[in-house]
């Protein structure tokens, strides 16, 4: 499992904690987060768990990385359409991709439909739901991996910023 954007290690870390058995790679790339997290995962005596200095679009075309993952998980990074763009690559063929996104996708998911497409996704999921009782609520959007990411993605992070897929 790789965590893309992991901020603070969520969700990477607690899905550790329920599933001590999970290989898991902590994606950031601002290092002085992942400098925190080494030393969280050593305090809590965690194994397995690596962390990972890149942004998502290089780590996409990095031969170590790219299609090696058989999850993928983000939360609140970036809009779908440009999110996909260096996450796919990431998940292998028959993996899955998640990302955490707030309540109302309607318009997210159709401007993200031509890039997950585009990528080698298929849509499988959308489920709703509330962490607690006084919040808007969340939506986990699960796309699976059909077929190999195009060799010519991910574009320079300018392209995917202002011409998302």
């Amino acid at each position: 499992l790789i965590d893309i954007g992991t901020g603070a290690g969520f969700p990477a870390i607690p899905l550790k904690l329920v599933n001590p058995n999970l290989d898991i790679t902590l994606l950031d790339g601002l290092n002085k987060r992942l400098i925190f997290l080494e030393e969280v995962i050593n305090k809590m005596n965690l194994e397995n768990i690596k962390t990972f200095h890149s942004r998502g679009e290089d780590a996409s075309r990095d031969k170590k990385h790219r299609e090696k993952y058989d999850i993928a998980v983000s939360r609140a990074v970036s809009r779908l359409n440009k999110l996909v763009e260096f996450s796919l690559p990431l998940v292998k063929v028959g993996g899955i991709f998640v990302a955490m996104k707030g309540i109302d996708l309607k318009e997210e998911l159709e401007e993200g439909k031509n890039a997950i497409e585009e990528l080698g996704g298929k849509l499988r999921d959308v489920i709703e739901f509330n962490l607690t009782e006084n919040e808007n609520g969340r939506t986990l959007v699960v796309i699976e991996k059909v077929k190999r990411t195009p060799e010519k993605y991910p574009r320079q992070f300018g392209q995917i910023k202002n011409k998302p897929l």
